[in-house]
């Protein structure tokens, strides 16, 4: 009991003694006169093509967002997909797609089956969204879920919808999953 009242006590001696700033009342905690970008994570750059992106810890990077009402996509499936190369890489990273509808808001597709876990060579990823009748986005974002630190290269980024086709069984079925709660889509 003795120590914590100590630190406490310690504690608060430091705090109050932190010089104020110009305003009474405000300390400071962080400060700088210019800020660069290799001071910000995630860090994106591009050559020949390839998207890389370093960050120290989980981010969401979007990659495109396009408008898609002039085209007819409804009972297709739509599916993103790109290549992905991991360098110096922990956790996980996966394709999102989030698809909006007029009047209903945004819903998403994730390609929670199709996860890069570690380093690795290029390797193609995909996220689909099963869309029903009369069921027509107006737009369309796609982003990279970056669920760890390290790189993350990116290229090949593709969205295509077979319109006019029937959906895939098992597409069909995995689309017609409730999700109770979103936020534990994040810990599959």
């Amino acid at each position: 009991m003795v120590r914590i009242f100590t630190a406490l006590a310690l504690g608060a001696f430091v705090f109050a003694s932190t010089p104020a700033t110009a305003e009474e009342g405000v300390t400071e905690l962080f400060a700088t006169e210019a800020v660069t970008a290799s001071d910000v994570t995630p860090v994106v750059s591009e050559k020949e093509g390839v998207l890389q992106i370093d960050s120290a810890w989980p981010t969401t990077v979007r990659l495109a967002k396009f408008d898609v009402k002039d085209k007819k996509i409804d009972q297709s499936v739509v599916k993103f997909t790109a290549d992905l190369q991991a360098v110096n890489f922990t956790g996980k990273a996966f394709l999102e797609m989030w698809l909006h509808f007029p009047g209903k808001g945004f819903f998403f597709a994730r390609g929670l089956d199709n996860v890069l876990t570690q380093d690795s060579g290029w390797k193609s990823y995909s996220a689909a969204f099963v869309l029903k009748k009369d069921e027509q986005p107006d737009n369309v974002i796609l982003n990279l879920r970056f669920g760890g630190a390290g790189t993350v290269r990116v290229k090949n980024l593709k969205v295509t919808s077979d319109a006019g086709a029937p959906p895939p069984a098992a597409a069909t079925q995995e689309a017609e999953k409730p999700v109770e709660n979103p936020a534990e889509a994040d810990e599959e």
